[in-house]
């Protein structure tokens, strides 16, 4: 340990105020302030998370129900104070993160390391990647460092002689830090190194501790009590059955993790492959110079006689337990967010082998916090303010109004919890009823209910999935980038301009363009077949010069219709088929222009053979935009 310098509480606490200032800007700046709509590995279970702590809901495996509880309780408060819903449980997150940083930095000061460096650590430790990351989103691993920092600082903060109080208050931390993330066990091996010189003194006394430290931990795991209460209450969101004895423990052991494809080394290449991945996520967090660093830093602590070795050799342990499970099993934990702790515990050696600061250290901690915040702060702002989830709400909102409440089957993911957002913490889409692929879709479609979803969802769910859920399924547009799926092809009375036959067995049956508020056009299509067809056929929507249709200002193609998903080989005789497309007209719209539309299919010799309708005359527009642009969702 070093030796103490006389420096002032009030000085120390100046210091970590100067340096939560600092990190509030990049964080605040980058925060989460609306429903998540990012697909980026770090952003996958945000949503989920949004929606479960404004709905005092339940998350997935396993549970973590300290995580909800307190979360859906500061949320609540952050929009008592009128935080939108969304930035209320992103900032759940940036208070456990600071509150971690605060306990790192009253260990680093509590060993000796002077408040300046003590705080720039700190403070370089709060801006790299998944502790920014996870700073500014609604996610469990603000709770989860917090654990470890809190474990870290209760047993190596000093090197005094535990009374039994120590060891519950061990105890009752890693209880709840276990019950919240099981990934928090990993740092008790090198506790347990810190703590052998007390438990040979208090030997014979070690059989009532472990019995009492025992209950204390196991006493932590009845928050899990909140699962199945919330689950038998009936709330909005809950994950999977945590209301039968079945459905909890599922939830409580994670089981459904063995699911997924995580498994061990196959041999010595695949070992390497994954030691090398586990290296390069380290140095993608803290660079490789700061790896390097840290690695010399725990290396030289080691080797340095008198108390610090037995330091190093604690923090050391620790690493090489989160090491060998990364290695192990890579895929089991999101491996940026799992290592956090590996970047805390070589922060932590940095620190300690600092025996004289001087500028020149003072500069290199400073150029590595700026390096970090310019290389770090525009990819999280982009993966915070992807407009993803937001536009699927919007889209979703514009849907007409059905004779009965429809309702939207999304894939379990982004889109799922952006309209689950939209629809109970919003109510912004009040009027639609989301379900994922678990529902009994050929139920709702037998009781007559709409049953819509997004283009989106054709990638994990073919129609070849569609069909064995329905019988045979049908498609058609609902709206911009909106389809209903039927268990039967819809045929709807011929109304509006006269019909056009393709020559190709489809009519036209009829076509309405409008222009919206925002100046855009909105072009919805009818199409009939009037017999089987045998080729699938192509779309073509094309914004012309009138009497010029070689020039071509704006186009969309679409390898079938609805959106490239219902080849015209599987319409039935009769069937009416809709599509919507919408466009904004070019700067220079002094016109007249018209709508090209109709559809072709590519012959044998490469060429194509187009079967087009009648022009559709375009009105001019006051609002001139940027570029001509069309778009089918």
């Amino acid at each position: 340990m070093k030796t103490a310098v006389a420096i002032s509480p009030r000085h120390r606490r100046g210091v970590l105020l100067t340096i939560f200032a600092l990190l509030a800007i990049p964080y605040l700046l980058t925060i989460q302030p609306d429903v998540n709509g990012s697909g980026h590995p770090y952003m996958i279970d945000v949503g989920e998370i949004q929606v479960s702590l404004n709905l005092w809901g339940t998350i997935h495996y396993t549970g973590y129900p300290l995580y909800t509880v307190l979360g859906a309780s500061l949320t609540a408060i952050f929009r008592a104070l009128g935080a939108a819903p969304a930035l209320g449980a992103s900032l759940v997150s940036t208070l456990f993160s600071l509150a971690a940083l605060a306990v790192l930095y009253a260990l680093l000061t509590a060993r000796g390391v002077c408040p300046g460096v003590a705080g720039a650590l700190t403070l370089l430790l709060g801006l790299t990647e998944s502790y920014w990351i996870h700073s500014a989103v609604a996610e469990v691993y603000s709770l989860y460092t917090l654990f470890v920092a809190l474990a870290l600082w209760w047993v190596m903060k000093d090197a005094r002689a535990w009374r039994l109080r120590d060891w519950l208050v061990a105890a009752l931390v890693l209880g709840l830090g276990v019950g919240h993330h099981r990934a928090v066990a990993f740092v008790i091996p090198g506790l347990a190194v810190w703590l052998l010189p007390q438990v040979w003194q208090q030997r014979r006394h070690m059989p009532s501790i472990l019995l009492l430290g025992t209950l204390v931990f196991l006493s932590t795991f009845a928050v899990y009590a909140y699962l199945p209460a919330r689950g038998c209450a009936g709330a909005q969101w809950v994950y999977g059955q945590p209301c039968s004895w079945e459905g909890f423990w599922a939830q409580f052991t994670g089981v459904e993790a063995g699911g997924f494809a995580i498994d061990p080394p196959h041999d010595l290449p695949d070992l390497a492959a994954h030691v090398a991945y586990i290296v390069g996520v380290l140095a993608h967090q803290l660079t490789w110079p700061g790896l390097l660093a840290g690695t010399a830093s725990l290396v030289a602590l080691l080797l340095r006689p008198g108390p610090s070795r037995r330091f190093a050799a604690a923090i050391g342990t620790s690493i090489l337990s989160y090491l060998a499970f990364a290695v192990w099993l890579p895929e089991a934990v999101l491996a940026p967010a799992l290592l956090m702790p590996v970047s805390m515990l070589l922060v932590l050696a940095a620190g300690a082998s600092i025996r004289a600061p001087n500028a020149v250290t003072a500069a290199i901690l400073a150029g590595a916090c700026l390096v970090l915040a310019l290389t770090n702060g525009p990819f999280i702002y982009g993966l915070t303010h992807d407009p993803t989830g937001r536009a699927a709400i919007d889209r979703l909102a514009a849907l007409p109004a059905f004779d009965r409440e429809p309702v939207l089957m999304l894939a379990w993911g982004g889109n799922y919890f952006a309209a689950n957002y939209g629809r109970y913490v919003t109510g912004e889409l009040a009027n639609l009823a989301p379900v994922d692929h678990r529902a009994n879709l050929a139920e709702i479609v037998a009781r007559g209910d709409p049953l819509v979803t997004l283009p989106e969802t054709f990638y994990l769910y073919p129609l070849s999935q569609w069909d064995a859920w329905l019988g045979r399924a049908h498609l058609t547009s609902a709206a911009p980038g909106i389809v209903q799926i039927t268990d039967r092809p819809g045929y709807w009375p011929a109304t509006g301009p006269a019909a056009a036959r393709l020559r190709n067995g489809v009519t036209l049956l009829r076509h309405s363009l409008t222009r919206r508020e925002d100046g855009a056009y909105h072009l919805v299509l009818f199409w009939r077949t009037d017999r089987a067809l045998d080729a699938d056929y192509s779309v073509f929507v094309h914004l012309t010069r009138a009497g010029a249709p070689a020039e071509i200002l704006a186009q969309y193609d679409v390898a079938a219709p609805v959106y490239g998903w219902y080849p015209t080989t599987r319409w039935s005789p009769g069937e009416v088929v809709r599509e919507d497309y919408t466009f904004t007209l070019p700067r220079d719209d002094s016109g007249p222009l018209d709508l090209r539309v109709g559809m072709y299919r590519q012959t044998e010799d490469g060429g194509f053979e187009n079967f087009e309708a009648p022009a559709i005359p375009v009105p001019a527009s006051s609002a001139a935009t940027n570029a001509a642009r069309f778009s089918n969702t």
